[in-house]
């Protein structure tokens, strides 16, 4: 979501609604924005128990031809993502996308294209 042009986020928003899932859910589209940009900014996000209390999750993009491709993430509990040990694991997860992403550029774009 970080990366949707604006349009297409407002509509997104617009049409899902932003249910609230627990608490920790951020509700307001302003919040959502803001927290998107940061992504956005750090190649990153950090979902502490926003979707599922007890679950964090580290997402980073995964760029293919100048755009996003896929996602890769991490997801634990509380217990095993924490706060000793979030610093290493977003390193982790931003370096691997990075590195995909390189893969993932290095192929030709009608590669693509084929089925499996």
């Amino acid at each position: 979501m970080a990366h949707l042009p604006p349009e297409e986020l407002d509509r997104l928003i617009r049409e899902s609604g932003l249910p609230r899932h627990n608490d920790n859910t951020i509700s307001a589209p302003r919040r959502l924005k803001l927290e998107l940009a940061k992504a956005r900014e750090l190649g990153y996000a950090v979902e502490d128990e926003k979707d599922e209390v007890g679950f964090r999750c580290v997402p980073a993009p995964v760029f293919g031809a100048g755009r996003i491709a896929a996602a890769i993430s991490i997801v634990g509990t509380v217990e095993q993502i924490t706060s000793g040990n979030l610093a290493l694991l977003t390193k982790l997860v931003k370096q691997t996308a990075a590195e995909i992403s390189q893969v993932i550029s290095a192929v030709p774009e009608t590669a693509h294209e084929t089925r499996c």
